[in-house]
């Protein structure tokens, strides 16, 4: 085992993840999740996992029908419902430049949610119609399917 046990484990719990949320589509065949990061752009192959695998940690957003995304705060309460709860975390992950980009938000639309009242750390998730964080999945050695 050791530490490489533990990287190979991890990273096939997050690939596989990735793999099913990629299936997941709407009525009118609309993504249910937008998937950011390397993993986004990552291509299974047929060699399973490699040193060009991302990590283990896969960031997203849970989309509606019209493609709208819907608040991380809304889909962490759910995720709290299942029992036992689904552990996320959700928010900026304490890098507000990368959250920007990834969400695609210009300086305007974070100058908005700001002067709304939203600050890290509270349960906004939505803001005037655009996102003000994500949802994170992180698995580890101890994390199953």
């Amino acid at each position: 085992g050791g530490m490489k046990a533990i990287s190979s484990h991890s990273t096939c719990l997050a690939a596989e993840r990735v793999r099913r949320f990629r299936r997941l589509v709407h009525d009118n065949n609309t993504s249910v999740v937008q998937i950011y990061g390397q993993w986004n752009y990552f291509q299974f192959g047929t060699k399973g996992i490699d040193e060009r695998t991302p990590g283990p940690t896969v960031a997203f957003n849970i989309t509606d029908r019209d493609g709208a995304i819907i608040g991380y705060d809304e889909v962490s309460r759910l995720a709290a419902l299942n029992r036992p709860p689904i552990q996320l975390r959700t928010g900026c992950f304490c890098n507000p430049g990368a959250c920007q980009e990834a969400l695609s938000l210009c300086d305007d639309d974070v100058t908005e949610q700001h002067a709304s009242g939203h600050v890290c750390g509270d349960r906004r998730g939505i803001v005037n119609g655009k996102p003000t964080g994500a949802i994170r999945a992180s698995f580890g050695k101890d994390s199953i399917w």
